[in-house]
């Protein structure tokens, strides 16, 4: 057991038994400022703390301006314990944690000008005890007490924070995730976040590193990493196997990011046995496809010949064959940018030299038509390619890249309606299963 022992003044504990089960106890404490333990654990707040945000530098104003009323502005600390007591012979209150919970640790407390979050242990398993709610109350308060300027440390003697310590009910992880959930109101968190909380991504979390991708997807509120879980989520949806069908493409993949997180919830909620983790084995060749269409798409645009030479081709000309001119892209190459932050965090050598990638409404409907190589292992229940997505594109790349840029074109070059219209979904699906028929022939 781990234990954090701090001096409370006569008269400021209570004690409450719980009036539904005798087992739990509530103690309401009013702990000095100064005497704040450094290190307790928040394996139970979903929320990391981030120094910078709004509501830490609220929280500080108030520390700062009137410490003698901190107690009554701020609503506290509250803290699922395994145990706690007060020993009124020398007026020390004991918190007692599991071995496995996780303290913060003092060189992750940063300055509240730099804004850095904590980047806590997201490996620690469910049932970890600790703060679940007021966790920027309690890193404001260390953070200020380990760097405020001398002169201004008298002011943590001046003021003291209230604690809330619920005991007895460290089995009960229903009850413990209700209370992470309902305390946590405040500003919201993000179901994402809760989610993470709840070990819902920690499958997507093993394969992207067992496969050895850089450590860069944020599974929570406020963390620094640059990759959102959700557009992850948005790329498995593409690959969805309920939409493996014919004119059943998963067009939401682009257009509702926040529909295609709910359905992951629901799924995970649910236990659906063909959902999401079906796509487990193949999480890394989906980012791999992702990442090699953004990377070579534009080499695949001039080898066509661009939009004008597209436009111009005749309907009989070999699909996979290079143009005698080769495009540019320019300004007025509607539906390329330069590569985003999540392409080079993602795949830093091979954005490299990459000076120009297509829009999110063209990589879609792209790579979904992919989904035509996927097959579902009937004895694993797990998805696998029937082919190399990546050697299937090197044979077949400029094929789809002149289909891709038809349908540009009769959209006015704009990729948001080409990314959101189902039927061109269908037909470049379409083009991939006929290339799957004819392989197995």
């Amino acid at each position: 057991m781990k234990q954090f022992k701090f001096n409370v003044q006569p008269g400021q504990v209570r004690r409450m038994a719980d009036p539904i089960n005798s087992d739990r106890d509530l103690f309401y404490v009013h702990v000095s400022l100064a005497e704040l333990p450094p290190d307790l654990p928040l394996d139970v707040n979903p929320r990391s703390q981030k120094l910078g945000s709004p509501v830490a530098k609220k929280i500080r104003r108030s520390l700062e301006k009137a410490p003698d009323r901190f107690h009554l502005l701020n609503r506290g600390i509250t803290i699922i314990a395994e145990n706690a007591y007060f020993d009124n012979k020398t007026n020390e209150f004991t918190l007692v944690f599991p071995e496995g919970s996780s303290p913060i640790l003092s060189d992750l407390i940063e300055s509240a000008d730099n804004g850095a979050a904590f980047d806590l242990d997201k490996d620690v398993g469910l049932g970890s005890l600790g703060i679940v709610d007021g966790g920027h109350t309690y890193a404001v308060i260390r953070d200020f007490a380990e760097h405020a300027p001398e002169e201004d440390q008298a002011k943590l003697k001046q003021g003291f924070v209230r604690f809330e310590v619920i005991t007895g009910i460290s089995s009960e992880q229903e009850l413990i995730t209700d209370l992470a959930r309902a305390r946590n109101t405040s500003t919201q968190v993000k179901e994402q976040t809760l989610d993470e909380f709840l070990g819902k991504f920690k499958w997507i979390k093993t394969a992207l590193d067992t496969a050895g991708f850089p450590r860069v997807v944020k599974y929570e509120e406020n963390a620094p990493e640059p990759v959102d879980v959700r557009f992850v989520i948005q790329l498995m949806t593409a690959f969805h196997p309920l939409h493996l069908e014919r004119e059943r493409s998963p067009v939401i993949a682009y257009s509702q990011a926040a529909t295609c997180a709910s359905n992951f919830r629901r799924e995970a909620d649910s236990g659906a046995p063909l959902g999401y983790p079906t796509l487990r084995p193949i999480i890394p060749d989906i980012l791999n496809v992702y990442g090699y269409v953004r990377a070579n798409f534009a080499t695949w645009y001039r080898t066509v010949g661009g939009y004008s030479t597209v436009k111009s081709e005749r309907p009989d000309q070999d699909p996979n064959l290079p143009a005698k001119t080769r495009g540019r892209i320019g300004d007025e190459s509607k539906g390329f940018s330069s590569p985003s932050k999540i392409d080079r965090a993602l795949f830093p050598d091979l954005m490299e030299d990459v000076d120009y990638v297509p829009d999110l409404g063209f990589v879609f409907p792209f790579i979904s038509s992919l989904r035509a190589l996927l097959t579902i292992d009937g004895a694993t229940g797990e998805a696998k390619f029937s082919q190399d997505p990546i050697q299937y594109l090197q044979a077949n790349s400029l094929k789809l890249t002149r289909v891709l840029l038809r349908e540009a074109i009769g959209e006015n070059y704009d990729p948001q309606k080409v990314g959101k219209k189902r039927n061109f979904w269908d037909y470049i699906h379409e083009k991939v299963l006929y290339d799957v028929a004819l392989s197995n022939r």
